[in-house]
């Protein structure tokens, strides 16, 4: 954070500490928001966890807590209980799109995300609150939920690990946080209510649902 600080000097920013598996902690965190700022523009949601021994914190990290952060987010958003409207941005993966069978509870956690925020989208919805709802799927992005000794060291059956690796790292690329984060400040401005993006290898294309997953290219 003081780096933060010290990079963007004119910038306000400010830290809450917050523990998604707790509504009344997201809750609290969104309070102290409005006291501070009266309005909320943007909202992203890239809380995550990748740990298929920890299925409920996992759940409750990656899928309900982003569930409730987004209707929490979305009532002090909306136009039709005063306030400004806005965009609410929900991170979660392309093995929200395609099933990675090493990382099978991993990859509902992320199918979840990908339908709740569909539907949230709905025009009526948008019509109504003039908050929007956008979908970013980001490629294996080297950070720290993928450290090693921490995340993908056992696959959802142990057991069988050794038999998926191989796979599994043959179908990701591996892009930088900074990539990704270039990507992401591309891709909000053109962003329409509903769209899903994959953000994989440093480039990014919007995803048509009913195509599968596609590379980007």
């Amino acid at each position: 954070m003081l780096e933060m600080r010290k990079t963007y000097p004119l910038a306000n920013i400010e830290y809450i500490d917050v523990d998604m598996t707790q509504r009344e902690c997201i809750e609290a965190a969104y309070k102290i928001v409005m006291e501070k700022l009266d309005f909320i523009d943007v909202v992203v949601n890239c809380s995550g966890v990748l740990n298929e021994a920890q299925i409920d914190f996992m759940v409750a990290v990656n899928l309900t807590g982003t569930i409730h952060s987004s209707l929490i987010a979305l009532d002090c958003m909306r136009k039709d209980k005063q306030g400004r409207g806005g965009m609410i941005v929900n991170i979660s993966s392309v093995c929200g799109l395609e099933p990675v069978s090493i990382a099978a509870i991993y990859c509902a956690t992320k199918f979840g995300v990908n339908g709740f925020t569909k539907a949230m989208a709905h025009p009526v919805y948008y019509e109504k609150t003039g908050v929007s709802f956008i979908t970013l799927c980001p490629g294996k992005t080297s950070t720290g939920i993928s450290a090693p000794g921490q995340t993908m060291a056992k696959s959802t059956i142990p057991e069988y690990y050794h038999l998926l690796r191989e796979e599994y790292k043959s179908q990701m690329i591996v892009q930088t946080a900074g990539q990704f984060a270039e990507s992401f400040i591309k891709v909000l401005p053109i962003a329409r209510n509903g769209s899903l993006w994959i953000l994989e290898a440093g480039k990014y294309e919007e995803h048509n649902y009913a195509e599968g997953r596609i590379n980007c290219t």
